[in-house]
């Protein structure tokens, strides 16, 4: 699958460990977009290191096999599960918290 931006990809970002078809179509593909150039690639810039995906978009199918709600924003390619590789989740969160990235929920887990 093809690259959103230098650093993500569409397969990247719909990943699953549920045997289940997971494939975005375009419009989810185009928040896939917008969520790593508005969102992701300036929080790796700001972090300065990689990141690592455990979930973004996400099928009705993978969805409610995860538990998650009928509505969420994994469904439309608009969220992604992340952790920095190498950088403190406290640190991070408050990096990002100070930054002026836009997001609408951060949840530190």
């Amino acid at each position: 699958m093809p690259l959103l931006t230098a650093n993500f990809s569409v397969n990247e970002l719909s990943v699953t460990r549920h045997p289940l078809y997971n494939v975005p179509g375009p419009v989810e593909e185009l928040y896939l977009l917008r969520l790593c150039e508005l969102v992701l690639e300036p929080l790796r810039v700001l972090w300065g290191v990689p990141i690592a995906t455990s979930s973004g978009y996400r099928s009705a199918a993978v969805n409610a096999a995860a538990g998650g709600e009928e509505d969420s924003q994994h469904r439309r390619g608009q969220a992604a599960d992340i952790v920095p590789v190498g950088l403190p989740l406290g640190e991070a969160f408050r990096m990002l918290v100070q930054s002026g990235i836009p997001f609408d929920q951060a949840i530190l887990e």
